[in-house]
């Protein structure tokens, strides 16, 4: 789901009624569209211990143009379409860490400074953004708004790959790969050479649609949750992984992401992203044998939007709205279909 601008922006107020003004390192953007998270009513009836300064207005990422920036702003000026990049921190030499998400969620307890500073979200006309957040879109004008906001899910998909060091040629699972942030790492694996990509997941549906994308690269593995059933059927698919992105909702036990680790080639690799609700459960003694790397990965490198948008203009990668599968991904655009 997306929300989208309309006409009829109240011209009077330069922070379209965030009750903000601009300020120092900073930038208003008028929204032209912000993805609603599937959790987000689990935000707001604070089931998921959130911790934001209120009144707020919610909404992480977006894509909108801007109409003014600060004087000491460089590298962004009004009339840039740019995407809004949610996680602000303060950059020092310290090993304090105040992080937040743009209009969703503190990160640290040191976190009070900053999200009493830009507390407030995309889900707005206009909104008041860190300079740091945005990232320049142009030359992808034509992919307009909502598909652009797509990146929200492709670069924390991307972010989670780069943190596990995925090459071209390797063998990628992905847990979770039937949400949208899982969907989409799948194609982005795509994208990004992966030799073969086992997607796991429970909704049978999505995962044939996925594996219908590139038959010869993608297999699929349903889910049953008992551990050892999924184990083996999981490392029969895979053959030897060398990579594994969990992004698994807040299930209540590791079992589904043991069961890919288990299916890591020596010296493989786990990178952890979602939100499971358990302590990790693996024997010591698998992973030191083993040699494996297991890894958190909490968001993507700065960089991240734009190469993206590069991968985009190679032809490697094209944004889409799924409707069918019900989430948003990113389908790789097939060069049989090019030529």
């Amino acid at each position: 789901m997306f929300l989208s601008s309309v006409d009829g922006i109240n011209q009077e107020n330069p922070a379209g009624g965030i009750g903000a003004n601009l300020r120092p390192g900073g930038a208003i953007v008028r929204i032209q569209a912000a993805p609603v998270l599937s959790f987000m009513k689990k935000i707001f009836s604070g089931e998921l211990g959130y911790r934001m300064a209120t009144p707020w207005i919610p909404g992480a990422n977006g894509v909108g143009v801007v109409e003014s920036v600060a004087d000491d702003l460089i590298g962004v000026k009004p009339g840039d379409l740019v995407f809004i990049d949610p996680h602000i921190f303060t950059n020092t030499t310290t090993n304090t860490y105040d992080g937040i998400l743009l209009g969703l969620t503190s990160l640290s307890p040191d976190s009070g400074a900053l999200y009493q500073r830009w507390r407030n979200g995309t889900f707005a006309e206009k909104a008041l953004v860190p300079g740091e957040c945005l990232t320049r879109l142009s030359g992808a004008e034509k992919l307009g708004p909502v598909r652009l906001s797509i990146l929200s899910f492709a670069a924390i998909a991307y972010g989670g790959l780069l943190k596990g060091s995925l090459r071209p040629g390797q063998v990628l699972i992905v847990s979770g790969a039937t949400g949208n942030i899982g969907s989409t790492a799948v194609l982005v694996g795509l994208a990004m050479g992966a030799e073969r990509i086992v997607a796991l997941g429970r909704e049978k549906v999505i995962l044939t649609q996925l594996k219908e994308i590139e038959p010869n690269r993608i297999k699929t593995v349903k889910l049953q949750g008992a551990l050892e059933t999924d184990k083996h059927a999981i490392a029969a698919a895979a053959d030897g992984a060398d990579l594994v992105y969990d992004m698994l909702g807040s299930a209540p036990t590791f079992e589904p992401t043991a069961a890919a680790i288990y299916a890591l080639r020596k010296v493989g690799t786990a990178v952890l992203m979602g939100g499971v609700q358990a302590a990790m459960n693996l024997p010591y003694a698998h992973v030191m044998q083993n040699e494996l790397s297991i890894k958190g990965a909490l968001m993507y490198p700065r960089s991240a939007p734009a190469e993206l948008v590069r991968l985009i203009a190679a032809g490697l990668l094209e944004l889409v709205q799924t409707a069918a599968l019900d989430v948003v991904g990113c389908q790789l655009r097939h060069h049989r279909d090019a030529r």
